[in-house]
């Protein structure tokens, strides 16, 4: 009898045995965020594994012991999504991961817009961000060394930054991406067979003025032909959003243009000077650049918004005084007799 009770206990630890061993290495889908806090026990840790994962603390515990994982832990914020075995699981936190915080930034926004959301996501201070944009060599390649800002540079996108990246970082990793879409749009390229000769730089001044002009990316190569069509004929570009970039950087932008604005003298406003500003207005994405670097083919000199997202484009003078007439003048005249 004695001999049974014997025999039984033994199946039961080799038995326990290899299901533990076996346990070590199943996997199972793990989709959860693990917070390691600084200083954090690896029991409270055992417990949340227990809490979020299909993994009990007994497991991990063991499993970190037999390892000598437990003094290795490092305090981080850990994403999983995937299946993993209780190795695997137990090593990932180890790395000291950060948290990452995801921020998307529009087509057209301006650096300041940019430095505004970051900061308010809690990456970084705006202040530490405008040193920064002042100083672009320290970022740009080669190409770009009659850049004055950062304007233009920081591409428009969706991004995950870690939630201890440095303000540097943060645009480096920004900068580095708006060399891969400016590389791509380039291969477009169609201007020294048109007989236009701009610099990257000015391609990518002119793009931020079609970014900034229409978001229908069908008309962005339209709107990038009628600047190049007045740049040919020493027009001045007559570009609103330049007097908007303008009154920002004075620091009395309220949402309006005003006469006076138009006919203001500054650097930026294109109804001043002739040419492209300085630089960049904002900071434009593939479509507009690829429409800088290839226009399309047209004798259009002047284009009008037609209130529904689109704009009307015209040759003469005359054709655009009657579309502003139709499309701006009257239209707004009815929509402001229906408030009264």
């Amino acid at each position: 009898m004695k001999k049974i009770v014997l025999i039984s206990i033994s199946v039961i630890i080799v038995l326990s045995l290899l299901y533990g061993f076996a346990s070590l290495f199943s996997s199972k889908k793990v989709s959860c965020v693990i917070e390691i806090k600084q200083g954090e026990s690896v029991k409270s840790i055992a417990r949340q594994v227990e809490e979020k994962t299909p993994f009990s603390s007994r497991l991990f515990l063991f499993t970190v012991r037999m390892l000598n994982l437990d003094r290795k832990l490092k305090a981080g914020y850990y994403s999983f999504s995937n299946y993993y075995n209780i190795i695997d699981f137990a090593k990932r936190l180890t790395k000291g991961e950060a948290r990452l915080i995801k921020v998307t930034f529009p087509e057209g926004f301006n650096c300041f817009e940019i430095f505004d959301r970051l900061e308010k996501s809690n990456l970084g201070k705006k202040e530490v961000y405008m040193q920064y944009f002042y100083t672009p060599q320290d970022f740009l390649p080669d190409e770009f060394k009659s850049a004055k800002t950062l304007e233009g540079f920081l591409f428009p996108d969706t991004y995950l930054f870690r939630a201890n990246s440095t303000e540097k970082e943060i645009i480096e990793q920004m900068v580095s991406q708006f060399k891969v879409q400016f590389k791509k749009a380039k291969e477009f390229a169609c201007l020294k067979e048109r007989g236009i000769e701009l610099s990257d730089y000015e391609v990518l001044k002119l793009a931020s003025l079609v970014e900034k002009e229409t978001s229908v990316v069908s008309e962005m190569p339209l709107i990038a032909s009628v600047f190049y069509n007045r740049l040919k004929k020493g027009m001045r570009l007559e570009c609103d959003p330049t007097i908007i970039y303008a009154l920002i950087l004075e620091g009395r932008y309220d949402g309006n243009i005003r006469k006076k604005d138009i006919r203001m003298k500054h650097p930026f406003n294109t109804y001043y000077i002739k040419g492209l500003p300085p630089t960049p207005i904002a900071n434009p994405g593939f479509n507009a650049m690829k429409a800088a670097f290839c226009p399309a083919v047209s004798k259009y000199l002047f284009f009008v918004s037609n209130n529904e997202g689109k704009h009307l484009f015209s040759e003469t003078y005359k054709q655009h005084l009657k579309y502003v007439k139709e499309y701006q003048v009257i239209y707004w005249r009815r929509k402001w007799k229906k408030k009264r």
